[in-house]
């Protein structure tokens, strides 16, 4: 932190440019079901966005559960550059 008693421009950009440089990218999972005639080798791209649609709304309508609880903690995070 800057002390109150030596503030002068560069400090404070040094500041700002501290605070806005701490951005992270999180990696997240969701699960979902696919329903299907297909065994797991041969589900179909429109099967698995058709599941992965109805799996968002059922989150978003709250029928389900919450967007938290559907991911749960990331699997990969790093301090973007």
């Amino acid at each position: 932190m800057i002390k109150s008693s030596c503030i002068n421009s560069k400090d404070i950009q040094e500041e700002w440019e501290s605070i806005l440089s701490k951005r992270f990218n999180h990696a997240y999972t969701i699960a979902f079901s696919v329903e299907t005639d297909n065994d797991k080798m041969n589900v179909t791209n429109e099967e698995l966005l058709h599941a992965l649609k109805k799996r968002v709304s059922e989150i978003e309508s709250g029928h389900d559960c919450d967007m938290i609880e559907a991911c749960g903690l990331p699997f990969d995070t790093y301090k973007n550059p």
